[in-house]
């Protein structure tokens, strides 16, 4: 009988083996995991979202100053606007 109880005292009885304490830390563990990047994930959003961008008259009247300094000259409207988009941007976040 000693024997047994020294045995069970190292390993622990049977009966507080498999209670479910093990997955019950893995499934915190897991838990703990999912929140930690949910919360890495927020970080970054909030981080890309200060990002401002020129309003669509800012680059309009840019645009159309750009057109006017090539001369007038059709069909580089979509090249204008990209161009305006840019600057702008680069203004801003200097």
């Amino acid at each position: 009988m000693l024997k047994i109880m020294a045995h069970e005292t190292a390993v622990g009885s049977p009966i507080d083996r498999n209670t479910g304490d093990t997955k019950m830390r893995s499934n915190k563990a897991v838990k703990e995991r999912i929140i930690g990047r949910e919360l890495e994930s927020e970080t970054k959003v909030r981080a890309v979202s200060h990002v401002r961008h020129p309003s669509d008259e800012e680059v309009r009247r840019r645009a159309f100053e750009i057109h006017v300094q090539r001369g007038g000259i059709r069909g580089y409207d979509l090249d204008d606007w990209l161009e305006a988009e840019k600057e702008l941007t680069q203004k801003l976040h200097r």
